[in-house]
């Protein structure tokens, strides 16, 4: 995506946000209030030897002030995102407890990236 592409997104993202937050308000009772800005810091694409593409996705979430959370997904051909895992700011795989406490993943961010592709590489996706 070029620049002036990107420019012209983020004009309309503020009349896109509003129009949402107005549909959710009426249609589902729901209010939404702004945390964080996700922003994509790294994206890959993935191409197997049959010419099947994906893309891995590397996005910060923020999550409070005293958390950095980022997600490590991979998008398939359809447009759905599929999660790795979530990280921490020292880039450690994370999972949220049942109790809402994030804690370190026994297995590395690494293993969990080729766990999900083994899985949309099995799906064929």
């Amino acid at each position: 995506m070029d620049q002036n592409r990107l420019i012209t997104f983020e004009q309309g993202l503020d009349g896109f946000v509003a129009q949402l937050k107005t549909c959710l308000a009426q249609q589902a009772d729901t209010h939404i209030h702004h945390c964080s800005m996700p922003q994509c810091l790294q994206s890959f694409r993935a191409v197997t030897q049959d010419n099947k593409a994906l893309v891995l996705r590397l996005v910060l979430l923020g999550w409070n002030q005293e958390t950095t959370l980022a997600r490590l997904s991979w998008l398939d051909r359809h447009g759905r995102d599929h999660v790795c895992c979530y990280l921490n700011e020292e880039f450690a795989a994370i999972k949220r407890k049942l109790n809402g406490k994030w804690v370190r993943d026994k297995h590395s961010p690494q293993d969990l990236c080729l766990q999900q592709w083994s899985h949309l590489q099995a799906a064929g996706l």
